[in-house]
């Protein structure tokens, strides 16, 4: 956890004027999401906002760790599940997930590696986010997990400067992320 120190002087009748006191406050708080009829909970920082309470189908619910009036810079985490055909690799899920993305995914750049989520094996891949004419606006980060027929599925867009400045705390959310039965 990050913090920040501040030390404040204060002039108070009988104390000298360089007395001060240091209070320490937690910038990086975290709260606790958690719903049972998702199955999953993990932790994100305070300062983000729920934009989503439940996405359209009830299966996941969308942060965001900016204000969420219409601007160029945008930033949305979405975490949600899925049901899962049995017999789908990982590597079979994530280029579905590719080829059903309407726009934007520049497949040059696709990245992605084995990992784990929630214990269990998962698969994490990025790649840029392009308009029409191939100029790159943003980034995503999808992370997601198979257990008993439903797939686990962290996905984080945002513009690249956006992108670059929460990918720490996105990743702090995927390590918190449980499966919970």
């Amino acid at each position: 956890m990050n913090l920040f120190i501040l030390t404040v002087s204060l002039a108070l009748v009988g104390l000298p004027i360089s007395s001060s006191f240091s209070f320490v406050f937690a910038l990086n708080q975290s709260l606790t999401y958690e719903d049972p009829s998702l199955g999953f909970k993990f932790q994100y920082p305070a300062i983000w906002k729920q934009i989503l309470e439940k996405d359209m189908e009830g299966t996941g619910v969308a942060f965001s760790p900016l204000p969420t009036s219409p601007t160029e810079h945008f930033a949305d985490l979405l975490i949600y599940t899925t049901d899962h055909q049995e017999n789908i690799t990982l590597k079979q899920y994530l280029r579905e997930f590719i080829l059903e993305q309407l726009c934007c995914v520049d497949n040059q750049s696709l990245k992605y590696n084995e990992t784990k989520l929630s214990g269990i094996p998962s698969i994490n891949a990025s790649w840029n986010l392009t308009k029409e004419n191939n100029q790159v606006y943003g980034k995503a980060l999808l992370n997601f997990a198979i257990k008993d027929g439903i797939a686990y599925v962290i996905h984080y867009d945002a513009n690249l400067e956006t992108f670059a400045r929460w990918l720490p705390e996105v990743k702090n959310i995927i390590n918190s992320f449980q499966i919970i039965d």
